[in-house]
């Protein structure tokens, strides 16, 4: 960068563009960029429309402004090697600048004007408000995969509960079966002592000791099925309350994600984190924006200065000239563009005055 003395930085950062735009010199026609003219045909026929309506007067003006800048074409030509390869070098400077600088004007961002304002708005806690959403998003994952977990778990010991309830059910039918057979085996014995006179003790006391294994075996699964009962009764309330608990964590979780992500008029937080890439880069390239419109003003202070001490009569133009400042071939083109433009004025001048 060249030790030019710095100027104050402008507002507007395309106060050079807007300036270019509203000139109307012939020089400014023949552009930054004088190869982008060739074969606009339009231009020309405007051109020459202009001239055939323009007074012998305003030929004459127009016509001395055109020479004005060939002279002053002559002047950086004629210039010494160590001036006009400063000149060069500012050009080039300047050239480069625009280029650029027109290139991160182009660019696009992915990112809503509303998501744009919330981050400017909450700068200094979007890292933290990025890394809680990701926690927060994890914990939800933790905290669904839980809910669904005890949800089984509740199923389950329900299903076990009502196999047990079904298990009660033929144990009372099965002692009711067997109340009845003993009963019927009992009388069956104390019809045959009447009939034949038969010893029944042993008989007899074989269906009793039979009774006696069916009701303690029937007694003892009643007792482990109401165990079984009253222990999954205990782990369904349990799942249940860890169950509310986890939809309160649930709920608390999934308002804390909305609030962040409505904060920042994002879905999750892979979006959040893309945007706040596109954020950062777009306020990295708005600072080259500014850092290059204030090196833009250093070289245009330096180029006036240079281009006065050449003697060139109209400095400023030479500004938005710099790719033919930087490049001789586009000098020619310029200076080739300015002698036709010329002859044509010579011309309507000519035919002017003759008609006068």
């Amino acid at each position: 960068m060249w030790p030019f003395k710095k100027k104050k930085i402008s507002e507007q950062v395309g106060f050079m563009e807007d300036n270019q735009e509203s000139s109307g010199d012939p020089l400014e026609e023949a552009g930054l960029s004088a190869s982008r003219q060739k074969g606009a045909a339009e231009d020309e026929k405007s051109f020459q429309n202009n001239l055939e309506d323009m007074t012998l007067e305003s030929l004459k003006h127009e016509y001395g402004k055109v020479t004005s800048y060939l002279k002053d074409i002559q002047l950086i030509d004629m210039a010494p090697e160590e001036d006009r390869q400063l000149v060069t070098d500012i050009a080039r400077g300047i050239y480069d600048l625009f280029k650029e600088r027109n290139r991160l004007q182009k660019q696009k961002y992915k990112i809503t004007d509303r998501q744009k304002n919330a981050l400017e708005a909450h700068e200094d806690t979007i890292e933290k408000d990025r890394d809680s959403l990701k926690k927060e998003e994890a914990f939800l994952a933790d905290v669904k995969s839980d809910l669904s977990r005890l949800n089984m778990e509740k199923k389950s010991l329900q299903r076990k509960q009502k196999d047990t309830v079904a298990k009660q059910k033929t144990l009372r039918t099965l002692a009711k079966s067997m109340m009845i057979i003993l009963a019927a085996l009992i009388l069956f014995l104390f019809t045959l002592e009447r009939l034949y006179d038969i010893d029944i003790t042993k008989p007899f006391l074989g269906v009793i000791a039979f009774g006696l294994l069916i009701c303690s075996f029937i007694l003892y699964e009643v007792y482990r099925n109401r165990r079984f009962t009253a222990i999954t009764n205990k782990k369904r309330e349990r799942a249940v309350l860890l169950i509310n608990r986890t939809k309160i964590k649930y709920v608390n979780s999934v308002k804390l994600i909305d609030y962040l992500c409505g904060k920042y008029d994002v879905r999750n937080s892979m979006e959040l984190e893309y945007v706040c890439d596109q954020y950062k880069q777009m306020k990295k390239e708005m600072a080259m924006q500014y850092e290059s419109t204030r090196l833009l003003e250093e070289y245009h202070d330096a180029l006036i200065r240079e281009m006065e001490k050449l003697g060139v009569k109209d400095c400023e133009i030479w500004y938005f000239q710099a790719e033919a400042l930087a490049d001789p071939r586009e000098m020619v083109e310029v200076r080739h563009h300015l002698n036709e433009k010329r002859q044509r004025i010579r011309f309507f001048i000519d035919k002017k005055a003759k008609m006068s």
